[in-house]
Formats: C-alpha cells, sequence, structure tokens
C-alpha cells in the first residue's frame, strides 16, 4: 500500500508556481514598485535578504524597467527543485570589472561561481570558478571579451547556469553561447535550500542584476509565457570578443565570499498561496482512504492511501488520479493560476524534488493525471498552489 502525499508548502515561487512546459520555477525582476520600491532594499522581500549593505532598487537610465545594484551581499532563498536533476538559473548582469584575485565575485549560485576580471581598459572576461577539490580550485576564462566603459559592462548580459546535482558540475551560458561544461561545483552551504548569492565590490561599485529566474526546465522553455506576462530585459549588445579560455590562479573554496558572510535566516524563504486540493485514484488502482498527519513543528500533511493495479505480467498499471481544487478564490481570479505538480515523495536529507507531471487547472477545476507505470507503486507527493498574477 502506498501513499500520495499532499504537502501544504508548495515549492518556492514569487510569481509563479509552474513553467509553460509543467515545471517549478521561480521568476523576480524588479518592475512591480508594490513589491519592490525604489530606494534601499532592506526588509526580506521574497526570499531575498541583505546581508551586508547596500543594495537597491533602481530605475533604468531608459525605459519603463527597475533593475537591483548591489554593493554588500545579498541572497535568495529557495526550497530546492530540480526535473531530471538538473537545476537552471539564469539572470541578467551588468557587473563592475576588477582586478583579478580571490573574494570578487559578482555571483554565487549552490557553488557555481563567477567573476568578471578586467583584461584591458576597455575589456573585461567573465571567469568561471572550478573547483577541483575543496582545497583546490582555478579560475577559469569564458574567452569572450565584454566592452567596459568606466569599468563598468556597457550592455547587460544574460548567463545561464546549468547545475548537475548528482554529478556535483554546472554549465556556463553566457548570451546564447555555451562557453564553459562540466565545471566543478563548490560546496553548497545547505543541502536543502538553494542559495542565489548577489554581491557588489563595496562603496559604490555597484553590480546590477535582474530577470532572476530558477527553473527545473531550461529557460527557454519559459521565455513565452514570461513574455505575455513581463517586459523581459533584453539586450543589443555586440559580438563579444572570443579569445582562448584560460585556467587562472588557483584558489580554494573556502575562499568563496558565500563562506565568510553572515548567515541569512533559513525561515525568510518567499513562500506561494496554497489551495485545498482533494484526490482520488479513479484507474489503475484501488482507492483506499485519506489520512492526516500533525509534524512536530504542527504543520499537518494529508494522505492518500492506494494500491496499485498490476497487469498480466505483473507489472504495475499507469496510476489515475482524479485532483480537484476547491479553492476560495475571489472574484476575478482564474483557473490558470492554479498549478499543480505530482513529485517522488522525497526522502529525509534528500537535497531536491523530482517532477513527473505537472499542469495547471485552465479546463476546470478537476482533472485525470496519469501516473506513468514505473511510478505507480511509489510514494508520490501533490503539490498545489495560486499564482496570484496581476494581468
Amino acid at each position: 500500500m502506498k501513499t500520495l502525499a499532499l504537502f501544504t508548502a508548495l515549492i518556492l515561487v514569487s510569481s509563479h508556481a509552474l513553467g509553460a512546459e509543467g515545471m517549478p520555477y521561480l521568476f523576480i525582476n524588479f518592475d512591480d514598485a508594490s513589491v519592490f520600491p525604489p530606494g534601499e532594499l532592506a526588509d526580506a522581500t521574497q526570499g531575498i535578504q541583505v546581508i551586508t549593505p547596500v543594495a537597491n532598487v533602481v530605475k533604468d537610465e531608459a525605459g519603463p524597467k527597475s533593475h537591483l545594484q548591489v554593493s554588500g551581499s545579498l541572497v535568495l532563498l529557495a526550497n530546492r527543485f530540480t526535473g531530471d536533476g538538473q537545476t537552471h538559473f539564469e539572470a541578467w548582469v551588468r557587473p563592475q570589472a576588477v582586478t583579478t584575485g580571490d573574494g570578487m565575485e559578482f555571483l554565487d549560485y549552490d557553488g557555481a561561481v563567477l567573476a568578471m576580471f578586467r583584461t584591458d581598459e576597455d575589456h573585461a572576461e567573465i571567469h568561471a570558478l572550478h573547483m577541483v577539490s575543496a582545497d583546490v580550485a582555478f579560475w577559469v576564462s569564458t574567452g569572450f571579451q565584454i566592452p567596459i566603459k568606466n569599468g563598468v559592462a556597457v550592455d547587460w548580459h544574460v548567463i545561464h547556469i546549468q547545475q548537475h546535482w548528482e554529478q556535483s558540475t554546472w554549465d556556463l551560458t553566457l548570451d546564447g553561447v555555451t562557453v564553459l561544461q562540466g565545471l566543478g561545483r563548490g560546496q553548497c552551504a545547505d543541502g536543502k535550500l538553494s542559495e542565489v548569492w548577489l554581491y557588489g565590490h563595496g562603496d559604490q561599485s555597484f553590480n546590477a542584476f535582474d530577470d532572476l529566474l530558477l527553473s527545473a526546465d531550461a529557460p527557454d522553455a519559459l521565455e513565452r509565457e514570461l513574455a505575455a506576462l513581463y517586459q523581459l530585459r533584453t539586450s543589443t549588445a555586440a559580438q563579444a570578443r572570443q579569445k582562448k579560455k584560460l585556467v587562472g590562479r588557483p584558489t580554494t573554496d573556502s575562499h568563496r565570499r558565500q563562506k565568510t558572510q553572515a548567515q541569512p535566516d533559513p525561515k525568510k524563504i518567499g513562500t506561494a498561496k496554497i489551495l485545498d486540493l482533494a484526490l482520488q485514484v479513479v484507474g489503475g488502482g484501488r482507492h483506499i482512504g485519506e489520512f492526516e498527519s500533525t509534524e512536530k513543528d504542527g504543520k499537518k500533511t494529508k494522505f492518500a492511501l492506494y494500491t496499485p493495479g498490476y497487469d498480466e505480467n505483473g507489472k504495475p498499471k499507469p496510476l489515475e488520479v482524479q485532483i480537484r481544487c476547491d479553492a476560495k478564490l475571489k472574484e476575478g481570479a482564474t483557473l490558470d493560476d492554479i498549478e499543480w505538480a505530482i513529485t517522488e515523495h522525497p526522502k529525509d536529507g534528500e537535497e531536491q524534488v523530482r517532477v513527473i507531471l505537472s499542469g495547471t487547472f485552465h479546463s476546470g477545476p478537476s482533472l485525470i493525471a496519469k501516473v506513468p507505470s514505473e511510478w505507480s507503486n511509489k510514494p508520490l507527493s501533490i503539490h498545489c498552489g495560486a499564482l496570484g498574477l496581476k494581468r
């Protein structure tokens, strides 16, 4: 007998819970003044915590968009989620060029570390930190020369980090070109939470960031949906000049600024709106019943008990689960804003969540989800949340 567990806390989202392809994602930009008013960012907002001052939300010099400027350090905390063992992070950046050295990175996503080192008066190059071991690491250049003016990247550039959790490696894509693969990841500060650290270089040496995206699926799969909801950042930057990808000076994992900063509050992470959810096994097995369990922290978890069905060859049949969302919605809310996901039920201490199926209730408040046979005799989890988007 197996269980389908309904958690009362969805995988962390900010504006969205699931993407166009049915994968969970978190997207944060800084254009909504009701969430990110212009000026200094102080209180924890949507999982963003300022660790050392200063971080400011500022308007672009041209156009309606706003972005984040960081001279100190801040961290974005999120519950870790993966799709096929991978998690993607994408952001638009305009870093300051600095002299090669330890503790000069501008971004650290769970051990995937980036810095931009000056090559001459008019150019700089983004470098990635390749961890060989906890005691040995090397800065590796991307081979792309980025134009700078007054020490700052002239244009916005988009970076995409693809984490391969089981292999402890990551890949880097810069402006749509995959520039480095198989980089060794530094040790993560926490196995259950994703941490995206954004840094400046002190005083008025700001690094600029915008359109932060954490996704269980490749960001390209979400672009159409996001573009329909937000004015996404674009760049008209000329093609960066390519050079050889050089291995730079050695360093250690302990020299990363993430290791020397004050630790963020793990309780101050963004949360999703959770709606009531009812489920019933209607095919491929027999529904037994439900029960509710209260954890030590008072959190209640609902379970549905079932027995899977088997074919004449003794193989489990695909499981058909009816999921019904009985939401108390305000006038004007739409079913498209209610999303669901079936995931592998995590074991204690696991660092990731594997998504099996997901979608929205756009067709009605009740739907039938068909779980592949290889998962029908395993414990599963059902997640449901509201987007709460302003359209």
